[in-house]
């Protein structure tokens, strides 16, 4: 691999993440808005559905986990939820403006500024690592192999990978590229691989759930309208 590709293309994905914020408007993703508590209730949903059938509640409990790309700690206050403990949670991000806003929400929970392509951590320190759509942030797929090498080194020997992303492109932003099932498991073959497909589109969501969340849940359940996939990946090193 180039290795003036890494910090080139984090470097990218700060500007972009930078302009965005700029630009996007500020409610866009608030939680008043019945299209983004469905997004997020479908995510947690197929999550839930697929981790019972690989860890019990005090496993998970007991589970030292990696939030890549924490933002500014929207999932981190999802993992309390779950019941992890905040002290074996660890998360990590690019943006030092992101885990300043998520330090002051979870201040007990340990925040590093980095790299997901070059992880600060020692071999074999998580049971599991999430990511949520940072994989589509990147463009280059030597990074994204990387990071994913990067993720199973940090993994302890049948530790988990939590996956949420979207599988298609975006053709109004050429800063994502969409993720199908066949390349993550291209990205990390050796595993045990769980995967399911859940959000309706947020084009369509955005436009009827302000009038019939009932609807959107109906449409939901047709397989093409559904635009994301969560999947769980046993590591087996």
């Amino acid at each position: 691999m180039d290795p003036e590709k890494v910090p080139s293309e984090a470097e990218r994905i700060r500007k972009t993440y930078r302009e965005v914020r700029k630009t996007v408007p500020r409610d866009l993703y608030c939680f008043m808005n019945p299209d983004v508590v469905l997004a997020s209730c479908s995510r947690d949903i197929t999550l839930l559905a697929g981790l019972r059938k690989f860890i019990s509640p005090d496993q998970f409990k007991q589970a030292r986990i990696l939030d890549l790309g924490c933002g500014t700690g929207a999932f981190l206050g999802r993992l309390l939820q779950y019941g992890a403990d905040p002290s074996l949670i660890t998360g990590l991000d690019l943006l030092p403006e992101s885990l300043l806003k998520a330090q002051r929400q979870y201040p007990h929970v340990p925040l590093v500024c980095g790299d997901g392509s070059l992880l600060p951590f020692r071999d074999n320190s998580f049971d599991i690592v999430w990511q949520s759509t940072v994989f589509t942030s990147i463009l280059h797929d030597s990074t994204k192999r990387q990071m994913a090498r990067e993720i199973v080194r940090v993994l302890k020997q049948g530790g988990y990978v939590w996956w949420f992303d979207f599988m298609y492109n975006n053709p109004r932003n050429p800063d994502v590229k969409g993720i199908k099932p066949s390349e993550i498991r291209q990205l990390f073959p050796h595993t045990l691989f769980w995967c399911r497909k859940c959000v309706l589109a947020p084009p369509l969501a955005r436009l009827l759930a302000p009038y019939s969340v009932k609807l959107c849940q109906v449409l939901e359940w047709i397989p093409w309208l559904r635009t994301h996939c969560v999947a769980i990946l046993k590591v087996a090193k």
